[in-house]
Parts: structure tokens; C-alpha cells; sequence
């Protein structure tokens, strides 16, 4: 059986056959995407037809056409490796070409250079094995393009800008740790030379960045496979964040990460995680999965703080009733005290400012007074926001009294 396969049929030969057979071919037009080809071979006096519908690549003219109409999608869907150029310039008539692409640092000059590769005199011969290297190097989406004149597999603009929108929030919670990246190669989404872009990065969230830039150059359905991998791994926070709250759950807040970070060292001194239950406890609650348990374990077994640090790096990249369920587990385990370290702290102060100004005044004063304190309040970056946040006071309000 022949799939999506060029073929130059010039002459059929059967060997161990007494006769020469000769192949006649009927075509149909050069600018169909398919074409049926159907040739009779006589054998031993007896002729049978055979007919095979075989994959056609569009002609110059066209190509050039769909490269202008899908121009900013094909380019952003370009992802540069050395696999794909390696590829490339095995073939011969391009070899020169992907030797100049290699001298550019431009990433979208180079992913230009690459789709104008086959648009020369040599169109009918390099079409074809060009658009077969795109598809053995993750690049089937950006292939179809000029095989179905269609660019609905390419990523749509809103899907694109939502990745870019969200990437703040993205390298803030998405665990490159949680067995994702291994999900994605299995179901083909990632390939060896995304993977070694990814452990290239030192941190977490080097690594989540440059796994929703890879993702961002991916077809539609690679996308989805992304949605679905994330909820399969227990990242139903990242979930909600991409779907705008339609699905899963929120993510930690921002108040609670700012928590975590201060009540750090407390919490990794106090809680005991080496003998108690408390990993059990959370593979219970649900917490954990058995991929958080065993990054646990690798801490080793005689090293209690070691294993607490890791399990706060875990539960700041996870959602708030995952939060919620910690603080569930420490208190069945018999730690309280480490629970408390997580209650909000409240303060009751009174700011008094002396005057001698008539009583209309002062309260002219008084509510400028006040409205001056809210806005320095709701600013992280100010002073008395800055020095409560050292104290653990992570939310303030003015009231009268």
C-alpha cells in the first residue's frame, strides 16, 4: 500500500518476469493537490490496471502564495533545531542554503530563510523531500499547510496571545517538574531536541518558559494534548489560568506565595516529615501525587529539613485547595504549630496626628489622612507595605476609630 508518497513512474520492470512490461501513465493536471495515477502492466498476455491515489505538493506559484497569506503563523511555527537543519541539508540542493541559514542569529530571519528554502528553480525537486523533512521534525502543521492549502492545524492568534499574556503567570506556577515534559513526548507533542532545550535552563522557571515558547510553536491539537496533559498531571491551577477560570481551580494567591517565602525557614525547621505521616497524609488529601512523593524521597531518608524545602518548592506551584489540604494534613499529623505558621497575622494600630486646627480641619485632615494610608497600603512596592510585608502582615485595611 502507498501513502503520501511523490512518485516518478518512468518505466515498471518485473524481475523473474519472461516479458518487459512497459508502464503507461495518466495523469491529471499538475495543479490538483492529489493525483490519481493509473497505469496498465501486461503480464504474461493478461493486463491489469492499478490505481493509486498519491500525495501531490503544490506548485511554486502557490507555495509562494500560502507562504505570504500565512506568513506571521508559518514563522512563529518554525522551531529551530539542530535536527531540523541537520535534516534539511542532507538535502543536496539545499545543503548550501542551510549552511547560510546557520550564520544567522535572527531567529525569524532564520525561520524565513528556512520556508524559502525549496522556492527556486529547483521547486518540483525539492518540494517534496523538503516538506518530508518538515514532517519527520515535528513540523507536520506548518507541511500542511502547502499540501491542503489550509492553515487551520497552525495556532490561532488567540491562542498564541493567551500563551504570552499568561507567561508571567505560567513561570509562577506551572511545575516543570510534575512529569509533564515526559507526557508530551509520549504523545508526540515533544521531541529529544525540545526536551534538551528544556534541562538547558537551570531554574523552574527558565525551564516553564521555554516549555510554553516550544508550546507556542505547535499545532492546534498539540495544544489541546497540552490542556489534557496538564489536567493528567495534577496541574489544574495552570488549567485555570489558561481557560480564564472556566476550568479547574485557582492557583495559590500571590498573598499565600509571599507566606510561604517568609514563614519559610520556620516551616522547614519545625515540620517533621521523615517520621511522621505527613506524605501520607498528603498522597491521601491529594496533595501529592506519586511522582511529587517520590521527588520527596530523593532528598533521602535522614534528611528532614532537605525533605520540607522541596515539599514548600512543590506546594507553591500547585492550587489553593491543594494549599488548603497542607494545611488539613498538618493538622491531622499532630502539627498545629506548624499550621499556625500560615495564619494570616492581624494587627489592630491606631495612628494618631496631633493639630491644632479647627474641628472642620481635622477631619479635612483626618480623611486625607486616611486616604493616603489605603493607596500606600494597596502599593507592595511602598514603604509601609515593604516593612508590614517583612513582619508577616500581607494584608491591611484603614478604618475609622
Amino acid at each position: 500500500m502507498i501513502n503520501d508518497v511523490t512518485l516518478q513512474i518512468c518505466s515498471v520492470r518485473f524481475a523473474g518476469m519472461q516479458n518487459e512490461e512497459a508502464g503507461i501513465l495518466d495523469t491529471t493536471s499538475c495543479d490538483s493537490v492529489h493525483k490519481k495515477y493509473s497505469y496498465a502492466i501486461s503480464t504474461h498476455k493478461k493486463f491489469t490496471e492499478v490505481s493509486v491515489t498519491t500525495h501531490v505538493d503544490c506548485n511554486r506559484r502557490e507555495y509562494d502564495e500560502l507562504r505570504k497569506k500565512y506568513r506571521a503563523q508559518l514563522l512563529r511555527s518554525i522551531n529551530i533545531t539542530e535536527g531540523l537543519l541537520s535534516n534539511l541539508a542532507a538535502i543536496k540542493a539545499l545543503e548550501i542554503k542551510v549552511s547560510n541559514i546557520r550564520k544567522v542569529t535572527d531567529q525569524e530571519a532564520k525561520a524565513d530563510m528556512i520556508l524559502s528554502l525549496p522556492s527556486d528553480n529547483n521547486y518540483e525537486q525539492n518540494i517534496g523531500p523538503f516538506l518530508n523533512v518538515l514532517r519527520e521534525n515535528g513540523h507536520a502543521h506548518v507541511a500542511n499547510v502547502f499540501t491542503t492549502g489550509s492553515g487551520e492545524d497552525l495556532m490561532t492568534d488567540d491562542t498564541y496571545k493567551l500563551l504570552n499574556s499568561k507567561l508571567d503567570d505560567l513561570c509562577n506556577y506551572l511545575d516543570p517538574e510534575c512529569g509533564i515534559v515526559t507526557s508530551l513526548i509520549s504523545e508526540g507533542v515533544f521531541s529529544l531536541w525540545d526536551v534538551e532545550k528544556i534541562s538547558g535552563q537551570k531554574t523552574a522557571r527558565g525551564k516553564v518558559d521555554e516549555i510554553v515558547k516550544l508550546i507556542s510553536r505547535k499545532s492546534n491539537s498539540s495544544y489541546q494534548h497540552f490542556i489534557d496533559i496538564l489536567k493528567q498531571e495534577d496541574q489544574e491551577h495552570i488549567v485555570y489560568i489558561l481557560t480564564e477560570g472556566r476550568e479547574g481551580s485557582p492557583p495559590i494567591s500571590r498573598e499565600d506565595l509571599k507566606l510561604i517565602r517568609i514563614q519559610r525557614a520556620s516551616v522547614v525547621e519545625n515540620m517533621e516529615s521523615l517520621n511522621s505521616a505527613l506524605i501520607t497524609m498528603l498522597m491521601c488529601l491529594e496533595v501529592f501525587t506519586d511522582n511529587d512523593k517520590e521527588r520527596v524521597e530523593k532528598r533521602g531518608w535522614q534528611h528532614n529539613m532537605r525533605r520540607n524545602d522541596q515539599i514548600l518548592n512543590i506546594l507553591a506551584r500547585k492550587s489553593r485547595r491543594h494549599f488548603d489540604n497542607f494545611i488539613k494534613a498538618l493538622n491531622v499529623t499532630a502539627q498545629e504549630h506548624v499550621a499556625e505558621l500560615f495564619e494570616a497575622l492581624t494587627i489592630n494600630a491606631t495612628v494618631n496626628v496631633n493639630h491644632g486646627s479647627s474641628s472642620a480641619q481635622s477631619v479635612e485632615v483626618e480623611e486625607k489622612r486616611k486616604s493616603a494610608l489605603a493607596k500606600d497600603l494597596q502599593n507592595e512596592e511602598s514603604e509601609i507595605s515593604r516593612n508590614l510585608d517583612s513582619i508577616g502582615i500581607h494584608a491591611a485595611v484603614v478604618s475609622d476609630g
